[in-house]
C-alpha cells in the first residue's frame, strides 16, 4: 500500500489532498490497508470538471485516497494481463505510450510497403464514444475469466475490491469543480451515465484506463488470431490496420464491426473511419506517419497558434505609445511550459518550418522567451530566469543588466530595492538626461546610483520609453535567498509600433502540408532568442 500511495504521489505533491494525506503518510496508508482487508473500503465523492480541448468530456478527479488504491489495484492486476496482451497495444502500459505507438506504425507502413517498393492501404477505425460505452458486466466477466487460476492466493480480495471500484456510480454523489454551463457543452451522448445504468467508466481513473486494455484486449486477440492480421496497431479505441489489398481491410471492418457489436456492446464511429493510400500518409495520435518520415497534424498546429493568440491578448498591453510585456503573468500563466510541450511533440516529426514560421509570426515571443537548438529539435527557455542563487547584490544586479543589454543595447534596468527603484553604474548617466533622475550616495558595491519611489514607476516607464529606451523592470517578489532578497523580471516596456503583433497576416500555418519538403540541419531558428 505504501509502495502504491509513492506512485500515486510522483508529480502531486502540490496538490491539496496530496499535501493532507502525506501529513498522515503511514497512519492513513496503514488505516486504507486495514479498511480494504476487512472488506469496507467504498470509494468517496469524486470532483466533476469538463476538460477544455476541441472535443469537451466529463473528467471525474477521484479524492487521493481513492486514487491509491487505484495504483493498488493496477499494481497487483498488470504482471497478470501484460502476459496476455499482444506487443501492438500501446495505451497504458509500461515501456509503451504514444510515441512508441507512432514509431511502431511507422515500422508497419514500410513493411508493408516493402520500404515503399509497392503500393499499400490502411483503415483506421475509432471507437464510438468508448468510456462512457463500455459494459461493466460484460467487462466484469472478461476480468474474472482472464483472471482465473492466476494472480497466487491474493487475487480473489483482489478481485473484491476491483469490483467495489468497477460499479460505483461516480454521478450520483458528484462534486461538481466546474460552471454548471460547461457541462452542457459535452454532447449528450458522451455523458456518463447517458447509455443507461452500468454503461460507461469514468475518464480520469487510473484503473479506467487499465480496464479499458483489458476491454479491448479481446478485439486484439480476434483481430490478430481470428482475422490474422500482420500490420495492426492500437492506443486505447485507435486502431489501424495495414494490407496490401483494401477490399480485405474492408471486410475486415465488417468483421470487427460485428464483432464489437455481438461479443462487447460496442459499435464503430462511421465518421471516424478511413480506408486510404499508405503513401498519403496515416492521420494517427497527433501526426501524420508516412513510411519514412512525420509530419505534425495541421490541428495540433493551428492550436498552436490558437493559443499563442490568446497569450498575446493577455501577455502583451498597448496604451498609445507604450507596450508592455508582462512576464510575471507570462510566467504564471506557463508560456514557456506551453512552448515546450509542442516543440516536444515537432521534434519527432518534420517541423523545422513550422518552428520558423511560429517565431516569425510571434515575435513578442522573444520578449519573454529563448529558443536553443537542442538534438533534432528545440527547447525554450525562459530568457528572464536566474540560473543560480547569488552572493550579494551586485551579481544579482549585474546577471539581470547582462541579459537585458543582451534583449536590447538600448535598455535601462529599473532594479527595486525596498520602497524605491535605483538605477546604478553607466546607467546612471542615461537615467539622469532622459528622466531627470538626481545622483544620490552610492550604495556598498556600486559606484554611482540614482532613483525613484515605487509609486512613480508608471510614470517613469512612460516617460523612459518616450525617449526610445526599453525599460526591464526587476521587481522584489517576498521570498528571502540564501543572502539577499529573491528578484525576477516583472515586466518590459518599450515603445508600441515594434512589430510585436501576430506576424503578417496570423494566418493558421499549413500544418502537416507545409513540411513536405522540410528537413535537414540547416541555419539555427531566427527569432525568439
Amino acid at each position: 500500500m505504501f509502495d502504491a500511495y509513492l506512485a500515486c504521489r510522483r508529480g502531486k505533491r502540490s496538490k491539496p489532498g496530496a499535501i493532507r494525506f502525506e501529513m498522515r503518510a503511514l497512519d492513513e496508508t496503514h488505516a486504507l490497508a486495514s479498511r480494504l482487508a476487512a472488506g469496507r473500503y467504498g470509494p468517496s465523492r469524486s470532483a466533476c470538471f469538463v476538460s477544455s480541448g476541441a472535443k469537451p468530456r466529463e473528467v471525474y478527479a477521484a479524492s487521493f485516497r481513492d486514487r491509491v488504491v487505484n495504483h493498488l489495484l493496477v499494481r497487483e492486476l498488470e504482471p497478470v494481463f501484460e502476459r496476455l496482451f499482444i506487443h501492438d497495444s500501446y495505451a497504458c502500459r509500461p515501456g509503451k505510450g504514444t510515441h512508441a505507438a507512432v514509431d511502431r506504425l511507422g515500422r508497419l507502413l514500410r513493411a508493408a510497403t516493402l520500404n515503399g517498393k509497392r503500393r499499400a492501404f490502411y483503415l483506421k477505425l475509432d471507437v464510438r464514444a468508448f468510456f462512457v460505452s463500455i459494459d461493466r458486466e460484460v467487462l466484469w466477466h472478461i476480468v474474472e475469466d482472464r483472471t482465473r487460476g492466476r494472480g497466487g492466493p491474493a487475487m480473489p480480495r483482489v478481485l473484491e475490491v476491483l469490483r467495489t471500484v468497477l460499479f460505483h456510480d461516480p454521478t450520483a454523489d458528484r462534486i461538481l469543480a466546474c460552471p454548471a454551463a460547461d457541462l452542457e457543452k459535452v454532447p449528450e451522448g458522451r455523458r456518463l451515465g447517458c447509455h443507461g445504468p452500468g454503461i460507461g467508466l469514468p475518464i480520469g481513473n487510473l484503473t479506467s484506463q487499465f480496464l479499458a486494455n483489458v476491454f479491448l484486449n479481446e478485439l486484439d486477440l480476434f483481430v490478430k488470431h481470428e482475422l490474422r492480421a500482420r500490420w495492426y496497431v492500437r492506443y486505447v479505441d485507435d486502431m489501424v490496420l495495414v494490407h496490401e489489398d483494401p477490399c480485405v481491410l474492408r471486410a475486415w471492418q465488417a468483421r470487427i464491426d460485428a464483432f464489437l457489436r455481438t461479443r462487447l456492446h460496442l459499435e464503430l464511429n462511421p465518421d471516424a473511419t478511413r480506408l486510404g493510400v499508405v503513401s498519403r500518409g496515416v492521420d494517427f495520435l497527433g501526426y501524420v506517419v508516412r513510411p519514412h518520415y512525420l509530419l505534425s497534424r495541421r490541428r495540433v498546429v493551428g492550436n498552436l497558434w490558437t493559443r499563442l493568440h490568446g497569450l498575446h491578448r493577455r501577455l502583451v498591453r498597448k496604451d498609445g505609445t507604450l507596450a508592455v510585456y508582462d512576464v510575471a503573468a507570462a510566467r504564471a500563466s506557463g508560456l514557456v511550459a506551453v512552448l515546450n510541450s509542442y516543440l516536444g511533440h515537432f521534434r519527432r516529426a518534420r517541423c523545422r518550418r513550422t518552428v520558423i514560421r511560429m517565431a516569425r509570426a510571434f515575435p513578442w515571443l522573444a520578449r519573454f522567451a529563448v529558443l536553443r537548438p537542442a538534438g533534432r529539435g528545440w527547447v525554450a527557455a525562459d530568457r528572464w530566469a536566474p540560473t543560480r542563487d547569488f552572493p550579494d547584490l551586485w551579481f544579482q544586479w549585474s546577471f539581470f543588466r547582462r541579459i537585458a543589454t543582451a534583449a536590447d543595447p538600448d535598455s535601462l534596468l529599473f532594479f527595486q530595492v525596498g520602497r524605491y527603484f535605483e538605477v546604478y553604474e553607466e546607467q546612471t548617466d542615461l537615467a539622469a538626461r532622459a528622466l531627470g533622475l538626481r545622483p544620490i550616495p552610492p550604495r556598498p558595491g556600486f559606484k554611482r546610483r540614482c532613483g525613484f519611489k515605487r509609486g512613480h514607476l508608471a510614470a517613469y516607464l512612460r516617460r523612459a520609453v518616450g525617449h526610445g529606451l526599453t525599460v526591464v523592470v526587476v521587481e522584489e517578489t517576498g521570498r528571502p535567498l540564501s543572502r539577499i532578497k529573491e528578484r525576477l523580471v516583472t515586466r518590459v516596456a518599450r515603445r508600441n509600433g515594434d512589430g510585436s503583433t501576430t506576424g503578417r497576416n496570423g494566418d493558421v500555418p499549413g500544418g502537416a502540408r507545409d513540411e513536405r519538403h522540410a528537413g535537414g540541419r540547416g541555419e539555427a531558428v531566427p527569432g525568439p532568442g
